[in-house]
């Protein structure tokens, strides 16, 4: 059997290691993502499930709606991040499972829900991980999926990225696959080919405005920022990240709105999974 692709670990351990980029990511990007994966969960008959995964779970900000959504239910957060999880268990009492979405560490037909909360762009085959969804969801569960149709960066974005290319602060290499997932007829088509029937799919805006500081602090404190930042010698990233406050603080409010567009899915699981 030819072995899938997956997301490469260890990118994400040093993306969100255990000093402090899971906690920048979890106060600074996930309040502007979060609001589409609210909208699924909101879409997910849930209120009679007994076991729900949210699969790539990050540091827990989905966790207390689902248990609302879902009161019977025991959730569980799957990320392959020990530090992302870490602050899940922290903030949220999670329960915490590290783990792959292309190989969740269930049985097959063990859980009633599955979210999959910006998720799959991670895999480098997503279609493995819609895959493991169906494998685990019993007949009649169902899945939620949230994926990037299109973002707009600031023009802050420009500034960060072109002051540490000009210190030629290293980049991170490419662990994931975005293509198939922009489209919510591609989704639809994804999610069918993995024996999940689509029920509802549609698009949700994202709009949010950052400032210098919160700005600064993410790209420099999480993210591949950080990890960027850590691959080049200490006096390299002090003076990048100097500059790059410096320049981001001669521009206008208008320069750090982000926008983007998010496509949503729901689905369900109504025969078996194929192999």
């Amino acid at each position: 059997m030819t072995e899938v692709p997956r997301v490469d670990l260890d990118v994400l351990r040093v993306v969100y290691g255990d000093d402090g980029g899971a906690a920048s990511y979890d106060a600074l990007w996930q309040p502007v993502i979060r609001p589409p994966a609210l909208a699924v969960i909101d879409e997910l008959p849930l209120r009679e499930a007994g076991g729900v995964l949210d699969v790539g779970a990050g540091t827990g900000a989905l966790t207390a709606p689902l248990r609302a959504a879902a009161p019977r239910a025991v959730i569980c957060s799957v990320d392959a991040s020990p530090a992302m999880l870490g602050v899940a268990r922290a903030r949220a009492a999670a329960t915490a499972c590290i783990g792959d979405a292309s190989a969740l560490p269930f049985p097959d037909a063990s859980v009633d829900a599955v979210l999959l909360a910006y998720v799959l762009f991670h895999l480098l085959d997503p279609a493995a991980g819609a895959r493991e969804a169906a494998r685990v969801l019993r007949a009649g569960g169902v899945a939620g999926t949230v994926t990037w149709k299109s973002e707009v960066p600031p023009k802050a974005a420009k500034v960060w990225d072109d002051t540490l290319r000009e210190f030629d602060v290293p980049t991170m290499p490419e662990h994931g696959n975005h293509s198939g997932l922009s489209r919510e007829e591609d989704v639809r088509d994804l999610l069918d080919a993995s024996s999940l029937t689509c029920t509802r799919s549609w698009t949700e805006p994202i709009e949010h405005t950052f400032t210098r500081d919160t700005y600064f602090r993410m790209r420099s404190e999480g993210g591949s920022g950080r990890a960027r930042l850590a691959r080049t010698d200490a006096e390299t990233a002090s003076t990048a990240r100097a500059a790059a406050y410096r320049r981001l603080g001669e521009l206008e409010p208008a320069d750090f709105v982000f926008r983007g567009e998010i496509v949503c899915a729901v689905c369900r699981k109504d025969r078996v999974a194929r192999s």
